[in-house]
C-alpha cells in the first residue's frame, strides 16, 4: 500500500502552471516597486493570478495559489515575466519569520490585490510588452482571516504515529488526479497539526498536505499525504454549513534506494 500511495502521489503532484511553458519571446514582463514609510529593507514576493480563473485573490478570505511569482529586491523593486494574457497582480512584503513564499501571514505587508481601499489591480499584457506600474504604497498590514463561514474544510494533519505536524499547507484540488492548479490553499498547520482550507464559493475538491508551496515532485524527508490515502476521497463544500473532520494522514518522502535523482519513489 505505501508503494502504492508513494506512485500516485509522484504522479499527482507534477502540476505545472500552463505559463512555464509558453513561447519565451512572447512572454511580457511587469515590473514596479512597494514603498512602506520607515522601511529600509524589503523581502517578499510579487505575485500573478490569471484573471479567466475568475477568482479575485483575497487573503482574508481565502487564499489562491499564484500562477507565478518572483522574489521583490531589498529595495522593493519587483521584476516577473508572464505570458500574454490579463493578470490579477499582488505583493506580501514579509515582516514574519518564515518562507518568502507562501500565504501571507500575520504582520506581513499587503499591496497592490487588494489594497488598503479594496481596490484591485489588474493588468492586461500584450506579447513581449513591458509594463511599468510604478510605486505601489496602498498597503496594508496583513491581520489573518476573518471569521470562519460555511465555505471551509477543517480536519487535522497527523503524521503514521498520529501525532500532529504543524507547518504543512493543505491544498484543494478540482480534479481526482490533483494534477491543476489548485482553487485554494490553507494556512500553515498550527501546532495540533490543525488547519481551515477556505473556499471563495461552494465546490468539490480533493485535499493534500505537503511541505512545498508550488508543484512538483516529492522532495526526499518532506511530508506529503492525501485525504483519502491511495484513494482520494472527495469533499463538498455546499455553503450550507463547514465541513469538519477531514483529518489527512502524512508520511516523510523517502530516500530513492537506487540512487537517482531525489524526489522520485522507487517502482517495484
Amino acid at each position: 500500500m505505501f508503494v502504492r500511495l508513494m506512485v500516485i502521489l509522484f504522479v499527482l503532484v507534477l502540476w505545472v502552471p500552463p505559463q512555464v511553458r509558453a513561447d519565451e519571446q512572447s512572454m511580457g514582463t511587469i515590473i514596479g516597486r512597494v514603498e512602506w514609510p520607515d522601511l529600509k529593507n524589503y523581502r517578499g514576493v510579487v505575485s500573478v493570478w490569471d484573471e479567466r480563473v475568475g477568482r479575485v485573490p483575497d487573503p482574508r478570505r481565502y487564499i489562491i495559489v499564484p500562477f507565478l511569482t518572483s522574489s521583490i529586491s531589498s529595495s522593493g523593486d519587483f521584476e516577473i515575466k508572464v505570458p500574454p494574457g490579463k493578470y490579477y497582480v499582488g505583493a506580501v512584503v514579509r515582516q514574519s519569520s518564515g518562507p518568502d513564499t507562501g500565504p501571507p501571514r500575520e504582520g506581513d505587508l499587503v499591496f497592490m490585490t487588494p489594497d488598503r481601499n479594496g481596490g484591485v489591480v489588474v493588468v492586461t499584457l500584450a506579447p513581449g510588452e513591458r509594463m511599468d506600474l510604478g510605486v505601489r504604497n496602498l498597503g496594508w498590514c496583513y491581520q489573518g482571516m476573518a471569521a470562519s463561514g460555511p465555505l471551509v474544510i477543517t480536519g487535522r494533519v497527523t503524521d503514521t504515529q498520529g501525532s500532529p505536524v504543524p507547518g504543512l499547507l493543505v491544498f484543494g484540488f478540482g480534479d481526482a488526479s490533483l494534477s491543476l492548479n489548485p482553487l485554494a490553499v490553507s494556512q500553515r498547520t498550527d501546532e495540533d497539526g490543525r488547519y481551515a482550507l477556505r473556499l471563495d464559493r461552494p465546490s468539490q475538491v480533493y485535499l493534500r498536505a505537503r511541505d512545498k508551496y508550488g508543484g512538483g515532485a516529492p522532495v526526499e524527508g518532506e511530508y506529503m499525504g492525501v485525504y483519502g490515502g491511495p484513494n482520494p476521497i472527495q469533499v463538498t463544500v455546499s455553503g450550507d454549513q463547514p465541513v469538519e473532520g477531514a483529518d489527512i494522514s502524512v508520511f516523510i518522502v523517502p530516500k530513492r534506494k537506487d540512487g537517482g535523482e531525489k524526489g522520485a519513489p522507487t517502482v517495484k
